[in-house]
């Protein structure tokens, strides 16, 4: 009797568990981190960019700062991500200024020739000008890589 009474506990604390774990279940840590190799022979900090909403034929200007620092002298190109455009702009120029250099990026000439620049720490002026095209489709992009920097080669 006593093994039936004790089954008779046991079961019921058994079942109430298995409900109670399957109520409580949830996600106890999350993570996230970025490893970076201090190899690295430069380092950017990128311009945040957000041209709101916009609509067909919609045209304007934006301006923003990101920063670079090359630890080498070396030859670099700027390159604008087509990708991010879509092709649902029928204009967008993009003009990087800093030191002596001024760069000139569209959709059509998105890549910069290979040029030299010295090591050091760059301010760079981002300039955009932009218009939808009059036959854009709905697009929504967020956080999508606008423009890289490559080291080349000699």
């Amino acid at each position: 009797m006593n093994k039936l009474l004790l089954i008779g506990l046991i079961v019921p604390l058994i079942i109430g568990g298995i409900v109670l774990s399957d109520t409580i279940f949830g996600t106890l840590a999350n993570i996230s981190y970025n490893i970076t190799s201090s190899n690295h022979e430069y380092y950017t900090i990128p311009a945040n960019i957000n041209l709101g909403n916009l609509t067909a034929g919609m045209k304007g200007n934006y301006t923003a700062n990101a920063e670079m620092n090359l630890q080498t002298s070396g030859n670099y190109t700027f390159m604008l991500n087509n990708g991010a455009l879509r092709g649902e702009f029928s204009n967008f120029t993009v003009i990087l200024k800093f030191a002596n250099y001024t760069i000139i990026l569209t959709k059509e000439h998105h890549q910069s020739d290979k040029m030299y620049i010295p090591s050091g720490n760059y301010n760079i002026s981002i300039q955009i000008f932009y218009q939808v095209s009059q036959h854009a489709h709905t697009a929504s992009i967020s956080n999508e890589p606008l423009l890289y920097v490559k080291e080349e080669n000699s």
